[in-house]
């Protein structure tokens, strides 16, 4: 009796299954709002913006880098509450702690604006203690305000060519611009979606190509078993 044929096509999904949801669990972002402030209901407003010192003493040599803490209030001195922002301009020197005016602004839609949030995402959401990788970003973000002002690195080069490549793809719902104008420091706040990063998403792509093969070679395998188990019961 001839064994009945092997469904190849439901083995490769069968293989592939657990890399699909795998991928389906990176592409998907997750909108996050950790310090629970909702800044969308102040667009086109002005609040009072306290910067406090930079804790996580990270810096390029000559300026703070990175994120630090910043208070926000009203006008009429209701508190709207505390999250980390990162300093947007390069051309305004501050003292800590100091409170400025600022008007909250989208980011969302502002292509400028989302390029420079692009590398606050990158910041995460609280100090990361890695000096090297923060003074790169900081300086790329002030190259926004001043352009030219830092040379740019082979890492700073790699950093920049992911962000062309990867910004438009990113929510920034979550993403504002405290802008102070000529009056002070102008900085900007960003909760991070779930971003997968360049490099991630070759290497899962890579695996993915990998498990298919696997699944491909073993399939036939089993066919080219099946054919000489079947040829064997004919002689």
């Amino acid at each position: 009796m001839a064994k009945r044929p092997r469904n190849l096509f439901g083995m490769k999904i069968a293989h592939l299954l657990p890399a699909l949801c795998f991928a389906t669990f990176i592409a998907s972002p997750t909108s996050a709002h950790a310090d629970g402030i909702n800044l969308a209901a102040y667009v086109g407003q002005t609040v009072l913006m306290t910067v406090e010192p930079y804790a996580s003493g990270e810096n390029n040599g000559s300026f703070y880098v990175g994120l630090t803490q910043v208070n926000l209030a009203t006008f009429g001195g209701s508190s709207i509450g505390s999250l980390e922002g990162f300093c947007d301009d390069f051309n305004h020197d501050i003292t800590t702690p100091d409170t400025y005016s600022e008007v909250v602004t989208a980011v969302a839609g502002n292509t400028t604006m989302e390029e420079e949030a692009y590398y606050g995402l990158e910041l995460g959401t609280k100090p990361s203690g890695n000096s090297a990788l923060d003074t790169d970003l900081q300086e790329l973000i002030w190259n926004f305000s001043s352009p030219g002002q830092f040379a740019l690195n082979s890492e700073m080069q790699t950093l920049q060519m992911q962000m062309q490549a990867n910004y438009q793809n990113v929510d920034y719902s979550d993403s504002f611009y405290l802008n102070a104008g000529n009056g002070g420091q102008s900085f900007m706040t960003t909760d991070p979606s779930t971003v997968p990063e360049p490099v991630t998403l070759v290497m899962f792509g890579t695996g993915l190509l990998a498990a298919a093969g696997y699944a491909g070679m073993k399939t036939k395998r089993i066919l080219n078993l099946d054919i000489k188990s079947n040829e064997e019961r004919g002689q």
